[in-house]
């Protein structure tokens, strides 16, 4: 009864691998942009790692057939993995006023101080765009 053109596809042992490697460079690289600012940087060495095995694994697994999914999955993580190193450079630059928020939310006991916190990280927030010529509407 199980008919050999119904097995659905595998990838390469090859594409296997890069697979597995690919998935636990995104999570890697997931949970280092959700902890605190100075482990974020190291999303700069996980997040192209990432990138070259989704695409190893892509060239690996293009011979193959109905693996559709896997393709779309591999082009997401791609995604993710470009806004994630994004998202890192643009904290880079603003590194200053997110800690100095982070420290004073630690610090603000009422709702008035946390809003306070908020302003002034708004104000030096907008304090760093105008040094890069941008201003909010």
């Amino acid at each position: 009864m199980t008919d050999a053109s119904k097995q659905p596809p595998e990838a390469s042992p090859r594409a296997r691998r890069y697979i597995q490697l690919f998935m636990g460079f995104l999570l890697l690289t997931l949970l280092l942009y959700f902890l605190s600012i100075p482990f974020l940087y190291f999303t700069w060495i996980s997040a192209p790692a990432t990138i070259v095995f989704a695409i190893l694994a892509l060239v690996a697994s293009r011979t193959r057939t109905g693996i559709t999914g896997l393709r779309v999955g591999l082009s997401l993580g791609i995604a993710m993995s470009c806004l994630a190193m994004l998202l890192a450079l643009g904290t880079f630059f603003f590194q200053d006023s997110f800690i100095a928020l982070r420290d004073c939310q630690a610090r603000a006991l009422t709702i008035s101080a946390q809003q306070q916190c908020q302003d002034d990280y708004d104000a030096a927030y907008e304090k760093e765009l105008e040094k890069f010529g941008v201003t909010l509407p």
